[in-house]
């Protein structure tokens, strides 16, 4: 594995930063699920586009393929097949395996929900219970034996859910199900970053659509930010600094206080998208952090950031802080994994952060 040490702007960062070995795609993907089973990373799925760009007329693809990787100095293998090509759902790791739940393929959203669990040298895709409807673009975590999902949107061309459902890990097979619990109080929302945290679930950011004035939908970053405990319900916390979406997620955390919320979207060049298409600069690379006792918000650290010598004509040579990416506790340290690093452009690389000595 090699790290690049503390990337920190501020006083002092918090992690040191590496990368495990690429995964084996000339591309890399977007929103893939991606989590631990017997010890072993694995990850499946996600989308990315032929070998042009989308900006060149690239034909957007969803990939099926399961890699799994032994250990941090080893190397990515093909070890099966998701039922079909899936991206842009949820992966929460259970003592069981890596649930993978909901997303699309490349017709449409989808309610079905996997387990996946390695078997020797294969990983096995398991049906489990399916959501109560499709659903993409939501976020979730694993609180105690509960896994909790919130908000997405139930089609591409749909606005967001203020929605919450959560499966008991514990019932019996027979009578295992989703069910609705309630909502956080306040606006509907995509993408946001979640977390889990002395077994309070975390909600921050994401974004929502909102009609303007000339009939279309358009985002409205988010910046509210909330917890919810079993038994107690939501609490509003402190606003994070800067309203994002897509973060890689869900948050990492150090000891028994801190969550930290890994770059994503700050919507800065939305409106220029379409301008700049290769030019793009890709997303900040802030990493911020909360600390739960004092309901405080603060700059902590960076992730990786060197566009490289051709950021416009291959910008896999660089390293980019990613979207849409899962994050997975592993050996010590989280895995953050492929991603999109500015629109249209996808990432082989796994980036791993470490907690600092």
């Amino acid at each position: 594995m090699k790290f690049f040490g503390s990337l920190s702007t501020c006083a002092e960062g918090v992690f040191d930063w590496g990368e495990l070995p690429i995964l084996p795609d000339p591309v890399g993907f977007a929103a893939p699920f991606a989590g631990v089973s017997d010890g072993a990373l694995i990850v499946a799925g996600g989308s990315n586009f032929s070998s042009k760009t989308g900006w060149s007329g690239g034909t957007k693809l969803w990939s099926d393929r399961i890699f799994l990787l032994d250990r941090p100095d080893g190397t990515w293998r093909v070890a099966g097949q998701l039922p079909m090509p899936m991206a842009y759902g949820v992966a929460v790791t259970i003592p069981e395996g890596v649930l993978c739940v909901g997303g699309s393929n490349q017709q449409e959203a989808k309610a079905d929900v996997w387990l996946l669990r390695r078997k020797g040298d294969v990983v096995e895709a398991e049906s489990w219970p399916a959501l109560p409807g499709p659903l993409l673009f939501a976020s979730g975590a694993l609180v105690g034996r509960t896994v909790y999902i919130v908000g997405g949107v139930s089609a591409p061309d749909q606005a967001p859910l203020r929605q919450m459902l959560a499966l008991d890990l514990d019932a019996p097979t027979a009578t295992r199900a989703w069910r609705e619990i309630e909502p956080w109080p306040g606006d509907a929302r995509m993408l946001p970053t979640t977390g889990s945290l002395g077994g309070s679930f975390y909600l921050f950011s994401g974004h929502n659509l909102v009609r303007g004035d000339d009939g279309e939908l358009h985002r409205d970053y988010l910046s509210d930010c909330w917890r919810y405990t079993p038994a107690q319900g939501w609490a509003r916390l402190a606003d994070i600094p800067v309203a994002l979406q897509a973060t890689p997620s869900p948050a990492p955390t150090l000891g028994s206080s801190h969550l930290f919320v890994l770059g994503g979207d700050d919507g800065k060049y939305l409106e220029q998208t379409t301008e700049l298409r290769e030019r793009h600069p890709g997303f900040p690379p802030a990493v911020y952090g909360f600390e739960t006792t004092s309901n405080t918000w603060a700059e902590r650290d960076q992730l990786p950031r060197d566009l490289g010598p051709d950021p416009e004509g291959n910008p896999n040579e660089g390293i980019w802080p990613p979207i849409v990416a899962p994050v997975v506790a592993w050996q010590g340290g989280w895995a953050i994994v492929n991603g999109e690093v500015r629109p249209g452009a996808r990432t082989p690389r796994v980036l791993f952060a470490k907690p600092r000595d």
